[in-house]
């Protein structure tokens, strides 16, 4: 699903978030560098805990002190990492906004539907009550909520709907990017494949560029143009979304697919990954998979991995791509 051309939008380059603890620093994200293009679905990808949402919450500005956020985030020819905050008000929701995980947690339980959408409208606009409240009755037909769920509160609408108002308020100002943070997390199967496709209605009518956050591969398959496996803060592997999940070429990312449940795999035995990821305190400079991976040298335990490409748009960071398939 792509619309644009062949313009960078966003670019992160070494965009680093460390968080103090007791142990020592913890690195969420370590020295990512990527770029998304204009009009494409970008899909970030990976186990709980590799930094995805740290991630999109740094684009936004969103990491709060004691947080630290170092590297670049260039937006649209915009320097984000220089931004005083009231810049940042007007950047966020206006040009970037985000579907946050867990609709309820995002919604305030004392406000109606149509309150909250109407003042997110104001907050990041010059609109009067009056024009926000005529575009939230347009939303509301948009995101196909019925029309009396205006006046309801968070609490009588069930999880798709209020995933759908969440939607409604990141669409509400025409954003160029779209950070949709695990937007089918804690609904049912058809509530899930009711969001999906609200999501691509949005994005056809809208021309967004979208970052869909999720450790649903199959989700992601189904709606990203560019995928990035993300493991312990930084990218294991990335390319266009059917290279990498056919042909992976690094050993956490065909691990990943082992572990996905989909019903295209009937007969096949689906695997977890063994181990758990390290703690990310003072990271070693070396392949970070090494110690949950069966194809691990001392040269993946000892030194960092270099770039490997399959094609002009599918690299791996791994001494040894594919052999995973030796012997096959």
């Amino acid at each position: 699903m792509h619309w644009g051309g062949e313009r960078t939008l966003l670019e992160l380059k070494d965009l680093t978030v460390t968080f103090p603890s007791k142990r020592g620093e913890v690195t969420a994200v370590d020295s990512l560098t990527l770029s998304i293009q204009e009009g494409s679905v970008f899909g970030l990808a990976g186990e709980s805990g590799c930094g995805k949402t740290t991630t999109g919450l740094a684009l936004l500005r969103m990491i709060k002190p004691p947080g630290v956020v170092a590297g670049e985030i260039d937006f649209d020819g915009k320097k984000i990492m220089s931004m005083k905050e009231e810049e940042l008000r007007k950047f966020r929701w206006k040009e970037v906004s985000m579907i946050f995980q867990g609709a309820m947690s995002s919604l305030n339980p004392v406000k109606t539907v149509a309150s909250q959408i109407a003042d997110a409208i104001m907050d990041h606009s010059r609109m009067t009550r009056r024009e926000a409240f005529r575009i939230v009755r347009e939303l509301v037909g948009k995101v196909h909520l019925p029309p009396d769920s205006l006046n309801k509160y968070p609490h009588q609408l069930s999880g798709g709907q209020k995933q759908r108002v969440v939607i409604a308020m990141a669409i509400a100002l025409k954003p160029k990017l779209i950070i949709a943070d695990e937007p089918t997390t804690a609904l049912d199967v058809v509530s899930q494949d009711r969001i999906l496709n609200l999501l691509r209605e949005v994005v056809r009518e809208s021309k967004s560029t979208v970052l869909f956050i999720s450790h649903d591969l199959s989700v992601l398959s189904a709606m990203c143009d560019t995928i990035a496996i993300m493991y312990l803060g930084s990218i294991a592997e990335q390319g266009r979304v059917e290279d990498v999940l056919r042909s992976p070429m690094h050993p956490y990312t065909e691990a990943l697919i082992s572990s996905n449940i989909t019903l295209d795999r009937r007969g096949t035995s689906v695997e977890s990954i063994k181990g758990y990821p390290p703690v990310p305190i003072q990271l070693p400079r070396n392949c970070r998979f090494s110690d949950r991976c069966q194809f691990a040298t001392d040269e993946c335990r000892n030194s960092e991995p270099p770039a490997v490409t399959d094609g002009q748009e599918h690299v791996a960071y791994c001494f040894h791509p594919r052999k995973r398939n030796a012997g096959k």
